[in-house]
C-alpha cells in the first residue's frame, strides 16, 4: 500500500470516527435528533399540545372513552397545561343510567376514578371525522367559533392518541370513517405547515396498522404506534367487573399509560417504551411506523460507558433500523438518535459540515474493522453504497427485514 493510499485510509477513518464523535456532541448533524419522551414533554408546557379522541359512544363501548380520560389524567400529570390539550369524547359514561357509579369512570379493577377533572372540549354531535381534521390543521373558522384547535408551531412537539373502533385503512368516529389516506394527508399538511417540531401518535383500533403501513413517510419527524398489525384485531381487558359487566379498558391503551405512570417519561425513550408496551400487550402485535430510527455505537475491547473513554475500538456501528433487540447492551454503547424532518438530502448536507469541521483536526489511527447495518432492505442498501463509497471498511453486515 501506498503512501497517498494509507492517508486516504485514514482520512476516511477519521470521518467516521468524527462523525460519531459529532453525534456525541449533538453538534453537527441538525438532522438527527433525540426520540424520546422528555422532547415531547420538555420544560417549557407551552410548547407541548395533546389532541385525544375517543371515537365511539354507547355503554358498551365504555373502554375507548376510559382510555382517553385516563390519558388526560396522565398527560396533566406531566404538567401539559388544559389549555393545550383538546379532547374529543361522546360523554355517555360517567352519568349513563347504566353506570352504578355515578359520576366516574374506571379503567382498572382498583376502581380509580379517571373522569374527575376531564376538560372535555367536543362532545357528543361534535365528535366528528371533520371536526378532528380541522383541530389537527388549526381550522380558523373553528377556532372562530370559539372551539380549540391545534395552535402549536415549529418549535412544538404534538402528541396524538386515538381509541376507538377501526377496519382496514379506517377507523370510526361514531358512524364516520376517517381513511388512512385522509389522516396521512392531514399529518402531511400539518408538516408542510411548520405546526410541530416532532409529533407523536398512538392508535388503539382493530386493524390499526393499516393507517400507516406503507403510507406514513419516515422523513416528517413523526413517530407512530398501533395496538395491532394491519390484518388483526385489537382486544379488550378488565371485562369481568360483576357491576359495571362491560370491559374497562383497551390491552395496548392500558398497557402504554401505565408504563408512562411506573416510569419517568422524561428519561424514558419512545423504544423502551415501546418494547415494554410490545411484551405486555399479548392479544396483539403492537406495530411502530414513521421516523426511521438511527443508532449509532462503538464496541471497545475494554468496557466503558463513554465514547471518549474507548482506548481502542474494535468495532464501528451504524445501524439504521427500529428494533434494539438484535443488539446486547452491555456489549454496545449505544446512542439513540432519529432522522429529522429534512430526510436523507439533509443527512447528506450535514455529513459535508462533519467533513469540513474535521479538516483542521488530527487523523485518528484507528480504523473500523467491521461495519453493521441493519434496517429495511432499501434503506440498508441506500447507506451501503453511500458508506463504501466513502469509507474503506473490512467487511459489511448486512441484515435486511
Amino acid at each position: 500500500m501506498n503512501v497517498q493510499s494509507s492517508r486516504d485510509m485514514m482520512r476516511r477513518c477519521s470521518i467516521l470516527l468524527m462523525f460519531l464523535f459529532c453525534i456525541r456532541q449533538a453538534a453537527c448533524l441538525d438532522a438527527i435528533s433525540f426520540q424520546n419522551w422528555s422532547s415531547l414533554f420538555n420544560n417549557q408546557p407551552s410548547k407541548n399540545w395533546v389532541v385525544l379522541a375517543a371515537g365511539s359512544n354507547t355503554w358498551e363501548n365504555y373502554r375507548h372513552q376510559a382510555d382517553v380520560f385516563h390519558a388526560y389524567q396522565l398527560v396533566r400529570k406531566y404538567n401539559v397545561p388544559p389549555e393545550n390539550i383538546i379532547t374529543f369524547a361522546y360523554d355517555d359514561i360517567a352519568n349513563n343510567p347504566k353506570n352504578p357509579f355515578k359520576g366516574k369512570v374506571f379503567h382498572h379493577y382498583d376502581h380509580e376514578d379517571v373522569y374527575n377533572g376531564v376538560v372535555i372540549d367536543y362532545r357528543e354531535k361534535d365528535v366528528t371525522r371533520d371536526n378532528f381534521v380541522k383541530v389537527l390543521k388549526g381550522d380558523q373558522k373553528l377556532e372562530a367559533n370559539k372551539k380549540k384547535v391545534l395552535k402549536s408551531g415549529p418549535d412544538d412537539n404534538v402528541f396524538i392518541f386515538f381509541s376507538g373502533h377501526g377496519a382496514i385503512s379506517h377507523i370510526g368516529f361514531l358512524e364516520e370513517y376517517l381513511y388512512a389516506m385522509e389522516l396521512n394527508d392531514t399529518l402531511a399538511y400539518m408538516h408542510s405547515k411548520k405546526k410541530f417540531n416532532k409529533l407523536v401518535l398512538y392508535m388503539e383500533a382493530c386493524y390499526s396498522g393499516s393507517m400507516f403501513k406503507d403510507v406514513l413517510p419516515s422523513n416528517m419527524g413523526i413517530y407512530a404506534t398501533t395496538s395491532a398489525k394491519e390484518d388483526e384485531k385489537s382486544h379488550a381487558i378488565f371485562c369481568f367487573d360483576p357491576r359495571i359487566r362491560v370491559c374497562l379498558a383497551n390491552d395496548y391503551s392500558h398497557a402504554w399509560i401505565t408504563d408512562s405512570e411506573q416510569n419517568n417519561i422524561k428519561k424514558r425513550t419512545l423504544e423502551e417504551q415501546y418494547e415494554a408496551v410490545r411484551r405486555k400487550t399479548g392479544l396483539s402485535h403492537v406495530m411502530k411506523y414513521g421516523e426511521m430510527v438511527i443508532i449509532l455505537g462503538i464496541r471497545c475491547t475494554s468496557m466503558t460507558n463513554d465514547i471518549a473513554d474507548c482506548g481502542t475500538v474494535s468495532e464501528l456501528i451504524f445501524i439504521v433500523q427500529q428494533d434494539l433487540s438484535t443488539l446486547a447492551p452491555k456489549q454496545l454503547n449505544v446512542k439513540l438518535r432519529s432522522l429529522g424532518p429534512r430526510g436523507i438530502p439533509a443527512h447528506n448536507s450535514s455529513n459535508r459540515v462533519v467533513q469540513s469541521r474535521i479538516q483542521s483536526r488530527n487523523h485518528h489511527p484507528v480504523c473500523p474493522q467491521r461495519l453493521l447495518l441493519t434496517g429495511t432492505h432499501h434503506v440498508v442498501r441506500f447507506y451501503q453504497n453511500k458508506l463504501n463509497s466513502n469509507w474503506s471498511v473490512s467487511s459489511f453486515a448486512i441484515v435486511s427485514k
